[in-house]
């Protein structure tokens, strides 16, 4: 999708709309590591944006109710007086949901922004933000930004997909919460992995090597041949295992991980292998179930409604578990309490 050219009515429609254009075109063609952080973060601006803007705006244009000293109030107050303000003058106009939606999101765009320890927004969040971003454009700057034959037409399939992503929903809003946390204990252990520079190193070899499910086995092979010696380089290590290392420059996390299971007794591939599945399982749609079982992947394109069930609880309780060993591990290091 790329950023089509619009004949603006008004110039006060142009800067929203351009954030939140740039935020979906990221959304749908990102293709390294930090588009879909880019994309969120643009998304989230333009929204604010576009809520001070609308607020800003007289109110023979809106045909809000509020008052100006209100609406001046919102526009220079925090982002919750924002969106409520935004809500009040729009009380009949725009289902009070969404502003709840909005605000949810901002709190996971102040994780992003502010924490900075690699953890990515999902695909779930990304696309949910997105249409809603596209929809209040549309409500209140009257800025159509696909109209029919565009990208309007996939609407109804983009609204069944997220409908039904509710089990991998859950188990990304886990994932992410186990990564902050692995981040936080990896700190401690090791202050230098944690590092924007060292994650950018790790993340470069994998846009520099990638895979993907769909390559041809020797393409796999090639990789793993150039990827293997510049991630020992840079850990200074002799790790022979190309699975371990290609899933650690994929997911800076997963290296986190088995960290801290080294730290608690031994490196258990199970728990590997739980981590591997939850992020796939995370990314997965309805119609598709993509988990791993016993180092291999598995790509099955069956509705599992009874199973997805069962493997969101599994995966749920197994992160649970990992953090309850986090949260043991950093009792007995002393030196982390004290920072």
């Amino acid at each position: 999708m790329k950023i089509r050219d619009i004949e603006f009515d008004h110039p006060w429609q142009t800067t929203p709309t351009r954030l939140i254009q740039f935020g979906l075109e990221f959304l749908e063609e990102y293709t390294k590591y930090h588009d879909k952080l880019v994309a969120f973060l643009l998304i989230d601006v333009g929204i604010e944006s576009l809520f001070k803007i609308y607020l800003s705006l007289d109110k023979e244009v809106t045909k809000s109710k509020v008052s100006y000293e209100k609406r001046q109030k919102a526009i220079k107050g925090s982002f919750y007086l924002l969106v409520e303000t935004v809500k009040e003058s729009t009380a009949d106009q725009i289902d009070n949901d969404i502003f709840e939606e909005v605000k949810y999101y901002h709190k996971i765009r102040n994780k992003l922004y502010h924490q900075g320890d690699g953890v990515l927004p999902s695909k779930i969040n990304l696309r949910k933000y997105g249409e809603i971003s596209k929809n209040l454009l549309k409500e209140l700057l009257n800025v159509d930004l696909f109209p029919s034959g565009e990208f309007g037409d996939n609407l109804e399939e983009i609204n069944e997909q997220m409908a039904q992503t509710m089990y991998a929903g859950q188990v990304a809003e886990n994932l992410n919460k186990l990564r902050h946390d692995l981040s936080g204990i990896v700190g401690c252990l090791r202050p230098e992995w944690v590092k924007r520079s060292f994650v950018d190193q790790v993340h470069s070899i994998w846009e520099e090597f990638p895979d993907d499910i769909d390559d041809d086995p020797r393409v796999w092979e090639l990789n793993n041949l150039k990827r293997d010696p510049k991630f020992n380089k840079l850990l200074n290590r002799e790790i022979e295992d190309s699975w371990f290392i290609k899933e650690s420059v994929h997911d800076i996390h997963f290296l986190y991980l088995a960290l801290v299971l080294q730290q608690i007794g031994k490196i258990d591939d199970k728990e590997l292998e739980n981590y591997v599945s939850a992020g796939l399982f995370s990314e997965s749609r309805s119609s598709q179930v993509y988990i791993m079982r016993d180092g291999l992947y598995q790509w099955r394109r069956e509705e599992f409604e009874g199973e997805r069930e069962e493997i969101t609880n599994d995966l749920i309780k197994w992160m649970e578990s990992v953090q309850q060993k986090i949260e043991d591990l950093l009792d007995s290091k002393i030196s982390c309490q004290e920072e």
